[in-house]
């Protein structure tokens, strides 16, 4: 199986439906564009018999994996600019990003099922302005300003989601988060898809967001370009050990770098350690049980 695709599970864990970004989770199928210009090279591979057969299969498969990776990372892009022309605009239609009754309450009444939910606003309810910000590896501080920060401008916006979480840095940029809690069966390549899309539709309202932000906090957005950050509870152990033999992680990095060379958007992937916490209950507000620290999930590629 093509170590690109191996993370991937298709199907929803306990068949839940969720919004999803359908122009960019599009690229989890293995479709004839993920085959393109790698059959003629594999057929001359698989088709001889004798002992040269697994030399000449392991001179190819290189060639044919950094082919595909290659297909993958310029139709990530070209999908991601596309999301952004057709982006829709709450603005437009007199709808705000910020929501004035979000109290960092959950939902959910006493519900404890929604893990990711309640991990959410812990976080929100931790590094919301005026507290301190959350310390981000590479030294920038980060407050978060919105939780599930709706990106729909009308109904029939289909397949486009919330925001789990929205910052900003000491330095002024925007920052989109796409949080996963442990047990959760989204895999860090889906992740990123999504995460992907939504920093898209907030790269194209940035300015009606930037407002918002301004009049409501004081705080103002200097970047045009949105960071995403694919933030995930513990240190993602359950994908650990298939990361390290099949090199995963690298290759998930590298379509962050070419990402970044393509869209300008910085991605990291970002591990929360000591990330445990109180649910909320009785219309209490889920809190963490002391500041977290963030790590690079993954090495980054040499």
């Amino acid at each position: 199986m093509d170590p690109h695709l191996s993370l991937i599970d298709l199907g929803e864990e306990n068949g839940v439906e969720v919004d999803r970004p359908d122009s960019i989770v599009d690229l989890l199928q293995p479709d004839e564009l993920l085959l393109q210009g790698i059959g003629d090279e594999e057929q001359l591979v698989l088709e001889p018999e004798g002992p040269s057969v697994r030399h000449a299969f392991d001179d190819v498969m290189p060639r044919v994996l950094d082919r595909r990776q290659a297909l993958i990372e310029a139709q990530l892009v070209e999908k991601c600019l596309t999301e952004m022309e057709n982006a829709p605009s709450r603005g437009s239609v007199g709808k705000s990003y910020l929501i004035a009754s979000h109290d960092g309450i959950p939902s959910t009444g006493d519900s404890t099922k929604r893990h990711e939910e309640h991990l959410a606003l812990a976080v929100f309810n931790h590094y919301q302005p005026p507290n301190a910000g959350l310390h981000l590896a590479d030294g920038d501080e980060l407050h978060i300003l919105e939780y599930q920060l709706p990106l729909k401008a009308k109904r029939g916006d289909a397949g486009v989601g919330k925001v789990d979480l929205f910052g900003i840095t000491t330095s002024g940029q925007p920052v989109v988060i796409e949080l996963k809690a442990a047990g959760g069966g989204d895999t860090p390549l889906r992740a990123l898809l999504e995460g992907l899309a939504y920093a898209a539709i907030i790269q194209a309202n940035l300015a009606a967001i930037r407002r918002e932000v301004q009049q409501r906090y004081s705080r103002t957005i200097t970047a045009d370009v949105p960071r995403l950050i694919i933030m995930a509870q513990e240190d993602w152990a359950k994908y650990r050990a298939r990361l390290a033999a099949e090199e995963c992680g690298r290759q998930l990095q590298m379509v962050a770098d070419r990402i970044l060379q393509g869209m300008g958007v910085q991605v990291d992937f970002v591990a929360l350690q000591n990330a445990t916490f109180v649910h909320g209950r009785r219309g209490t507000r889920p809190v963490l049980d002391s500041a977290v620290t963030c790590v690079p999930a993954f090495q980054r590629a040499a």
